[in-house]
């Protein structure tokens, strides 16, 4: 409570989700000669594509996660499908890594598909580029920074691979994002979507003002 974490330049990430599907030929257990096994496939999607992001430090500056996995068949002990779901997040902080690990995705599926005679189909449903804070834009809004948190308070952020909206504004016009501290003293565990997650909203007492002081003196300087 009562900080502001700011990164100029290229901040959060570039985002990409995407599905991934895995067509085979479904069959008998019993039979396996005349079956190409979706799921076998898919196992080695997995494990590939993690591959190809590879360990991380922390904070880490790319992420591909598998979010889904769904067989298009009903549940059954002796049917093997002819088709399974993926989907997942693909995030990277620089947009040529971004661009690369989707290459390689690519490249990686091609070989799966020659060597077992399956289709995998890579389809990206949604692009969020990474967000552009203007550094100049900052600089002039440091007074107001100063007199709301105290210079001890203002903190630069780590790399966090998030996708954010205001990516699109960002590259149209100059801005400015801002990370409000909001931490609540049992909160010390749990991110965005975990259903434990909460918030102090002492803190709009806090963000309120810089948006409201910090608009009118961009009016002033400009």
């Amino acid at each position: 409570m009562g900080t502001l974490g700011y990164k100029t330049g290229e901040a959060l990430a570039n985002v990409g989700n995407f599905s991934i599907r895995i067509k085979g030929k479904g069959g008998h257990p019993g039979a396996m000669k005349h079956v190409i096994d979706p799921i076998a496939v898919t196992a080695q999607v997995i494990a590939g594509a993690h591959a190809l992001v590879g360990p991380q430090p922390d904070p880490p500056s790319a992420v591909l996660a598998i979010t889904h996995l769904e067989s298009l068949a009903p549940p059954s002990f002796n049917v093997i499908p002819s088709e399974v779901l993926l989907q997942g997040s693909m995030r990277a902080h620089e947009y040529n890594v971004y661009q690369e690990i989707v290459a390689r995705m690519h490249s990686l599926f091609q070989k799966l598909e020659q060597q077992h005679r399956c289709t995998i189909e890579l389809d990206f449903s949604a692009y969020y580029p990474s967000l552009i804070n203007d550094e100049s834009l900052h600089e002039k809004l440091k007074p107001i920074q100063h007199q709301l948190f105290g210079e001890k308070n203002i903190v630069p952020s780590l790399t966090c691979l998030v996708g954010e909206d205001f990516s699109f504004y960002s590259r149209k016009m100059p801005g400015q994002f801002y990370f409000l501290g909001a931490k609540t003293a049992h909160n010390d565990g749990f991110f965005l979507h975990h259903p434990e997650v909460s918030f102090d909203e002492e803190c709009i007492k806090y963000g309120a003002p810089l948006l409201a002081q910090g608009a009118l003196r961009l009016l002033q300087t400009t």
